[in-house]
């Protein structure tokens, strides 16, 4: 089988099709295109399920806490015209095919880096929000990455004066985190999405 085949298929009958065909099955029985993105293909509802489904920092934190409750509070962070680009910001680790590759290796490959870059300009098209990530949200994404790891089980990582929030957080059940996410990204969009549908 080939690689296309065990990612979701690009048609299996093909022993070598182009990057352009390769696609990955996505929630709802979709289908994307990672390394050539289709903005009609980008649901908002297939990457909030797959968001509220995906744990943060590789599965290793004590709680099950998602990448979608991390980006509804990283946008709780930040000032309006920035919310939508702070609740999509990790969007293209359920659409690139790789996942959350955790940080301290993905900057040894920058392959990674651009392929993810690549499919999140899609994503921000899609949705109409600034990309590359502008410096209030990646600062709001640290202050959430410290306080992850100090109230989740990896606080002996956390080095002494990094930015944390005073409150303590919690994981919420995965239920209420999709509806959190989509709630906000209704409110922050002109668009419509509920966790049964789609745009």
């Amino acid at each position: 089988m080939t690689k296309a085949g065990v990612m979701g298929g690009s048609a299996l009958a093909h022993s070598s099709p182009s990057l352009q065909d390769v696609f990955i099955s996505v929630y709802g029985c979709r289908k994307f295109h990672p390394f050539a993105p289709r903005l009609e293909e980008i649901d908002i509802t297939a990457i909030a399920v797959m968001m509220s489904q995906t744990p943060r920092f590789g599965g290793s934190l004590n709680q099950d806490y998602s990448l979608a409750q991390h980006c509804v509070l990283v946008a709780s962070q930040v000032s309006e015209p920035f919310q939508l680009c702070a609740l999509l910001h990790d969007a293209h680790e359920v659409l690139d095919g790789l996942g959350d590759v955790l940080a301290p290796v993905k900057q040894h490959f920058p392959e990674l880096v651009a392929h993810g870059h690549n499919v999140q300009l899609a994503i921000a098209e899609r949705f109409g929000f600034p990309w590359p990530m502008p410096d209030e949200v990646k600062r709001a994404d640290e202050l959430l990455g410290w306080t992850e790891m100090r109230d989740f089980g990896l606080g002996g990582h956390v080095p002494a004066g990094a930015p944390v929030l005073q409150e303590r957080l919690e994981a919420w059940p995965r239920e209420e985190v999709l509806q959190a996410f989509l709630d906000m990204f209704n409110t922050l969009t002109q668009f419509s999405a509920d966790p049964s549908g789609s745009l």
